[in-house]
């Protein structure tokens, strides 16, 4: 028999209960942080025996305190950490009442302590309980490292496992040594040790992986006392895609996602689709989050309308590109898609032409404005510090930021992480860093005797050319800081929108960064303003004028352009280079007032 454990929940429950952790405002999101941001949630579980800390110390605490942490954040931080001796306890204690032959772990991202505090007590209490780690933390040297660092581990399987996973598992459960294979690891092999392959599973094989199942998520939540605030956010995972069909084309440059699978698979939108209302129906959840890395575009076509016509109020999330149409966006909308990450990353073109990402700046403020007229949410991040990067780019973004207030500003704003995979790893030289070693959070997790340039994800470098980002981007910084403060504060009353009447078009500018006004275009300039809601270019917006003659518009290029820049010079529409944007969002007839 194998069960399933969420131990995040527990740990949560027994931490709320020990603590009293009621006594702070500790929201989802606030979890969220301590769970994920700069591994705090690994320094909560690295104590002894897997550094030379005690739990009393807090030194990593001073440095989170550096880096602008909130003290609510830092002050439940320390309660987790000093939580954690006795939740291990327990923990350890309920595993073993279970009389496992093996326990599995799955590490990525900032799982990988909490793992190993969990495994080494195990294996203290009882050495013949097999132990196997897996996940994103075990791909090629990480995986190795931490097979030689840690003695606990007894297996690690690399990569991806539905083909290695099973026959490791049957193996222990009949009590023989683990056969060799590809990307496995073992103390007692049977064969010759195997090696990391690079090789991905098939299209076929992922596409019949089995479907989740998340009741014993559902049942500990269930029981908990002190986490019924985390019902009301609940979006269960989904896997529809694994790779990046972007990728495989243009790796950008920043990105150590997919290791050592890039090759893109999808599965089959009728599976997908019985996925969702599988997992509808058996937990009466209807949000999901896709894990995937991007959107397959076929399901624009395929999924989407069969998810449009199944009658059901589906809350959907996805990561795409932000090339989409308006039409796209439109359909994903009617298919319950509420929320979509399309990895913007920067406002200036020239910089993103530095990370590869396949994007434009109007790419992505088009995107922005279509969601906000759809009512989708756009989650992204703002993210600065890349190398040979202008910083004059930096100003020009802190110059147009007011004129955009009225669309989702970024989650967050940070300067460029260094991973490894991502071609900055790979080729520093090329891209003109210098990597100076494993991020500084390693140093306080790690034993002294763990090889951390192996086991490592996140990396601290320097610039060749010695700039400073820090130096260039703090105008930009504060400018964002308003505008997040401006529009959640706000609650969305600070808008540019447009209303149409019988040849004229009424917009409306609430932003809070500029006069509060209304402009009235009439006629062809009314016109004009609606061709360029997609962003375009003087020829094709003399072109779709001549097509609207029968309407009466017969002006002149150099008439129109002067009416585009008078537009631009009133900041209701964004020039780059020869191509044009409206910035106001059309506004529904649902949001009309009155």
């Amino acid at each position: 028999m194998v069960r399933s454990r969420s131990c995040f929940l527990d740990f949560l429950e027994f931490c709320a209960d020990a603590a009293h952790l009621t006594s702070f405002p500790l929201s989802v999101d606030d979890y969220r942080v301590i769970g994920n941001d700069y591994h705090i949630g690994e320094w909560i579980f690295s104590g002894p025996p897997l550094t030379g800390q005690t739990w009393e110390d807090n030194s990593y605490v001073e440095l989170l305190a550096d880096r602008g942490f909130s003290n609510t954040i830092l002050e439940v931080a320390r309660e987790f950490r000093r939580c954690v001796p006795a939740y291990l306890e327990k923990c350890v204690s309920e595993l073993l009442e279970e009389d496992p032959i093996a326990i599995g772990f799955t590490t990525s991202f900032c799982q990988t302590i909490p793992s190993l505090a969990v495994a080494s007590r195990v294996k203290a209490e009882n050495p013949d309980i097999t132990i196997v780690f897996g996940g994103a933390n075990c791909e090629r040297p990480m995986g190795n490292a931490l097979f030689e660092a840690f003695e606990c581990i007894d297996v690690v399987v690399q990569g991806e496992a539905e083909l290695t996973g099973p026959r490791v598992f049957s193996d222990i459960a009949r009590g023989e040594p683990v056969t060799a294979q590809r990307g496995v690891l073992a103390r007692k092999f049977k064969g010759s040790p195997g090696s990391f392959s690079d090789d991905a599973v098939t299209a076929e094989v992922f596409a019949t992986a089995p479907l989740p199942n998340y009741s014993e998520y559902f049942s500990r939540l269930a029981r908990g006392t002190q986490i019924d605030f985390l019902r009301e956010s609940i979006h269960l995972p989904i896997e529809t895609a694994r790779g990046c069909w972007w990728g495989e084309k243009s790796h950008c440059t920043f990105c150590g996602l997919n290791g050592a699978t890039m090759f893109f698979r999808s599965k089959p939108p009728e599976r997908v689709e019985q996925e969702f209302v599988s997992l509808a129906k058996r937990h009466h959840v209807r949000r999901f989050a896709a894990v995937d890395n991007i959107l397959d575009p076929k399901y624009l076509t395929t999924l989407f309308p069969r998810l449009r016509d199944s009658d059901i109020d589906w809350y959907l999330f996805f990561e795409v590109k932000s090339n989409l149409t308006k039409p796209q966006l439109q359909m994903m909308y009617d298919a319950g898609v509420r929320e979509l990450q399309p990895g913007i990353e920067s406002l200036s073109t020239p910089i993103l032409k530095l990370m590869r990402k396949g994007a434009n700046s109007i790419q992505n403020i088009r995107f922005l404005k279509w969601c906000m007229e759809l009512g989708i949410r756009a989650t992204w991040n703002l993210i600065y510090g890349f190398p040979g990067e202008d910083p004059r780019e930096y100003q020009r973004m802190a110059e147009l930021i007011p004129l955009l207030t009225h669309l989702q500003p970024p989650s967050s704003t940070s300067i460029l992480s260094l991973e490894r995979f991502s071609p900055y790893y790979q080729e520093p030289r090329k891209h003109g860093v210098r990597i100076l070693g494993p991020a500084d959070f390693y140093k306080y997790a790690y034993s002294h005797t763990a090889r951390l340039d192996d086991i490592a994800y996140a990396f601290r470098f320097e610039y060749a050319d010695g700039r400073e980002p820090a130096e260039y981007v703090s105008n930009l910084c504060g400018v964002v800081s308003r505008w997040h403060s401006d529009f959640f504060v706000g609650g969305g009353a600070h808008s540019l929108s447009y209303l149409r009447g019988p040849g004229y078009i009424e917009i409306i500018d609430q932003r809070p960064s500029l006069k509060k006004r209304e402009i009235v275009l009439e006629g062809y300039e009314a016109a004009v303003y609606e061709i360029c809601d997609r962003g375009e270019g003087i020829r094709t917006i003399c072109a779709r004028l001549r097509e609207a003659a029968w309407l009466g518009f017969s002006p002149q290029e150099e008439e129109i352009r002067r009416s585009l820049e008078e537009m631009v010079s009133n900041q209701i529409m964004y020039k780059e280079g020869d191509r044009y944007l409206s910035l106001a969002v059309a506004q529904q007839v649902s949001n009309r007032p009155g």
